[in-house]
């Protein structure tokens, strides 16, 4: 169980960094989205929402994941298979 709980430590952690990295750029600078957008779309302001706005869920998804695993490294061996 050991081995479990330190992939979830590490697994979950890494998903709540990303999701602080990818909340940081989408709050505090929301033009870096539009700049990564293809040139076809890169003065358009609703094309660029539209991409914020998608990604939000991803990051939100993220984020959700991250802490189901750190809160279940708590108790490993409950988190196993129910075959």
């Amino acid at each position: 169980m050991k081995k479990l709980k330190w992939w979830m430590l590490i697994v979950g952690g890494f998903y709540t960094l990303l999701t602080v990295m990818n909340l940081i750029f989408l709050f505090v600078k929301p033009d870096f989205f539009a700049e990564q957008l293809p040139p076809l779309y890169a003065g358009n302001e609703l094309a660029a929402s539209a991409f914020s706005d998608a990604w939000l869920v991803f990051v939100f998804e993220l984020g959700v994941l991250g802490g189901m695993l750190l809160y279940a490294s708590g108790k490993p061996e409950k988190a196993g298979c129910w075959c």
